[in-house]
């Protein structure tokens, strides 16, 4: 057996050497400077066809090597000229040439877009098609290789050598007999049904879900911004509404989105870096989902159990494709940590010594679900006051409550750079999602054909039986509610917390409907408000999912421990009903969507706001464009310069009053002007008010003349937001370091035999 290893050890160090020498090799490339591979002006363009009476020009055919290229463009268009570019190839198509092109609008002098060529293609070229202006309209345009390509193959392979580094380690945990045939199952069944719920990304393409342009644009732009050199955290992206930017960032944390933005920012296609995301979320949704409700149960199956209902649960599945709601899904990753810490608090025993570790999974889960999806935190945050009050007794237990109050506070403290920069916002202005949350949500919950929905569709709409997909729990969660409590109930063999779990299930799914009394609760005081910020009283299948997954975990752990023939058996066919149903689901998806391509963002254009609750209440969204500076007489602006949300700009003001500048950036409260600090006189600062469309309106004083910059600063409190959450993540480490410092050293010293010590 020694020799085994000792060869198991030698193979397994000439594998790492091996994979080292790869990675090096594919290093320098990654630093490899962009290069000129073309350049091409508007009268270099060649009059090749007409498509519907509309002239389609081209440029000179140049050969391109596999990689990653920029096509940059500069334009001169006036009002109401546009004109659309993309790469073509001769004998390409869209598996070796991946691009969308871009529309180049009026006001817009300068646009990039990438290129991904998956092979060598010997004749590609820029097809141009022009609007309302001629070949003059296009100054310049420049093909460049990147080395983005590289960085590319360096992750790939970097990835693909940790893949199978880990595949090889727990092999060899199960040759030496360190991982039970029970942990086996549980592994192969995890990654088989996160390869299930995934089943509809595997293909070169993906679907578009009501809000899956609106996460792209979120994470294509978040790039820029870094790349910009804005710095962490970014609060306006600049890069929305004709290049006005959109204060996102700072009611849509972008944490979770930094690894999307740092792919996509290194040769991965945005499509790409979006379904790698996609990927990593629904493996940590079932990778806390199960080691969460093991917690709980204490059983491999019956977790097992807990975490595949709840990873392949229709709401999910929903959430992930039709809807792609992408925080939803990132919140519903970190619920089930949150569930755990309050069950554990709740039940076990409050003298242990383990006891107080507990909170951890509240401040871990929340922390998550907070840098998620806000309006998920908020009806987590009401559903365990609720808990909290049906359980007072507990709740007030001196231990309980001061572990649950600990949870709170850390959580707070270690996100307060991002939540308290939003509660500042909220309240420094008026934004349109006060207009949107103003309205009834009764009407938008779910109906009872479609909760009783048993064979989920596709479909091309979110609700209805017939074509819309199944915005529910499952016919499974159904089956198993209603067997467990017929099953309880004839045999008297039920427990509490299946008993408590069963009623916060139905309570979650009737919540849901629109038979629940939404409409009369938004009549109390101060409940409008916080009620009708959920918009859809469905999004309560958010809590009812880890609720009745739970649910199963224990009642299949209570047929195990008491149950007859007859309810095992029901169980046994609920198992297959319900990996039947998810398949059924999946298929439907992956088969019957249309599949989209979208490898840049530029092709998206830049107003996908989905309803744009971010907005300002006086933006005019459907006026918005690429444009200038405007002044009013007498105030003269040159040597107008633009990065991201930083403007330069020299003004001079040659009336006797007070003239405004109209600045193309969203008016929102934060923006500050930096002029020259010698001048005595008084400088220009930002206007209460906003232009007719949203925009920035700088007041200038009389006789004013001099160079100055604008730039999103945010206001005093977001600094110290940042370094509070920064100091509690540091006390934090260094606190968890010097326990492991401490474990240890004990474990050392218990294992030190006591002569050694006496010699010592």
């Amino acid at each position: 057996m020694k020799l085994l290893g000792r060869e198991r050890n030698r193979r397994g160090l000439v594998l790492l050497f091996a994979e080292l020498i790869c990675v090096l090799l594919l290093l320098p490339g990654c630093f490899r400077k962009a290069e000129l591979a073309a350049s091409f002006e508007g009268r270099d363009m060649e009059l090749a066809e007409e498509t519907e009476g509309q002239p389609v020009y081209r440029s000179a055919q140049i050969p391109l090597a596999p990689g990653v290229y920029q096509v940059r463009v500069w334009a001169d268009l006036g009002e109401g000229q546009t004109f659309s570019v993309k790469m073509e190839g001769e004998d390409a198509n869209y598996h070796t040439l991946r691009e969308n092109g871009v529309i180049v609008f009026s006001g817009e002098d300068y646009l990039e877009f990438p290129v991904y060529a998956v092979d060598r293609i010997p004749s590609a070229y820029l097809q141009f098609w022009f609007q309302n202006v001629g070949t003059e309209g296009l100054l310049k345009a420049e093909i460049y290789k990147t080395g983005q390509g590289n960085r590319f193959l360096f992750l790939l392979a970097l990835a693909a050598f940790v893949l199978l580094d880990l595949l090889l380690a727990f092999r060899r945990k199960i040759l030496e007999g360190k991982i039970s045939k029970r942990q086996q199952t549980v592994v192969w069944t995890l990654i088989a049904g996160v390869l299930l719920a995934y089943f509809p990304y595997l293909t070169d393409g993906f679907m578009l879900g009501y809000d899956t342009t609106f996460h792209l644009s979120r994470i294509a732009n978040l790039t820029a911004a870094l790349r910009q050199g804005g710095g962490w955290p970014v609060y306006v992206q600049p890069g929305w509404l004709f290049g006005h930017g959109y204060a996102v960032s700072l009611f849509y944390s972008d944490l979770f989105l930094l690894l999307p933005a740092f792919l996509y920012g290194n040769g991965f296609s945005l499509m790409a870096a979006y379904k790698i995301l996609i990927l990593l979320v629904v493996a940590a949704t079932g990778g806390i989902a199960y080691h969460s409700f093991y917690q709980c149960v204490r059983d491999e199956y019956a977790a097992l159990a807990a975490s595949m209902m709840y990873l392949l649960m229709p709401y999910h599945l929903v959430n992930l494709y039709n809807r792609g709601a992408l925080g939803e899904c990132m919140a519903m990753a970190f619920l089930p940590l949150v569930f755990c810490g309050v069950y554990l608090l709740y039940t076990q025993d409050v003298t242990g010594a383990s006891y107080r570790n507990y909170k951890w999974y509240i401040v871990w889960g929340a922390s998550g679900v907070l840098q998620a999806h806000v309006l998920s935190t908020e009806m987590m945050v009401l559903a365990f006051l609720f808990i909290g009050i049906v359980f007072w007794k507990r709740t007030f237990r001196k231990r309980t409550f001061w572990q649950l109050a600990e949870a709170a506070g850390i959580a707070l403290l270690l996100n307060l750079w991002f939540w308290l920069p939003m509660v500042s916002m909220l309240g420094a202005d008026r934004y349109r999602l006060q207009e949107i949350t103003g309205d009834a949500i009764q009407s938008g919950g779910v109906t009872a054909d479609m909760l009783l929905q048993t064979f989920p569709r596709m479909g091309n709409t979110l609700f209805g039986v017939q074509s819309g997909a199944p915005v529910q729990v499952g016919a499974a969660a159904l089956l198993l509610i209603a067997l467990y409590l017929i099953w309880a109930f004839r045999t008297g063999k039920g427990n509490r917390i299946c008993n408590v779990l069963a009623v916060f299930s139905i309570l979650g799914i009737w919540m849901s409907t629109r038979y629940f009394p939404w409409d009369a609760l938004a009549r109390l005081p101060l409940a409008k408000r916080l009620i009708t910020t959920l918009q859809f009283p469905w999004r309560l299948l958010v809590l009812a999912g880890p609720a009745v997954s739970l649910l199963a975990g224990f009642f299949f752990l209570r047929v195990k421990e008491l149950g007859g023939s007859a309810v095992r058996t029901a169980r046994n066919i609920l198992i297959a009903a319900f990996w039947l149903l998810a398949v059924y689901h999946v298929n439907s998806i992956a088969f019957q969507a249309p599949a989209a391509y979208l490898y840049a963002a530029e092709g998206m254009g830049t107003i996908q706001v989905g309803n744009g609750e971010y907005l300002l209440e006086e933006t005019a969204l459907e006026q918005l464009r690429y444009h200038g500076p405007a002044a009013e007489e007498g105030l003269q602006w040159s040597g107008y310069e633009k990065q991201g949300t930083t403007v330069w700009v020299s003004l001079k003001n040659t009336a006797e009053e007070m003239r405004r500048l109209e600045v193309p950036l969203t008016g929102y409260r934060g923006y500050a002007v930096t002029a020259d600090p010698d001048r005595g006189d008084p400088v220009p600062r930002v206007s209460e008010q906003v232009g007719e469309h949203g925009d920035l309106i700088l007041e200038v004083p009389a006789g004013y003349q001099g160079d100055i910059r604008i730039a999103y600063e945010g206001f005093p409190v977001f600094s110290v937001a940042e370094s509070v959450s920064w100091i509690s993540l540091l006390a934090l480490a260094a606190a968890f370091l010097r326990k492991a410092v401490r474990s240890a050293a004990s474990v050392r010293h218990r294992s030190t035999p006591p002569e050694a010590a006496t010699n010592k």
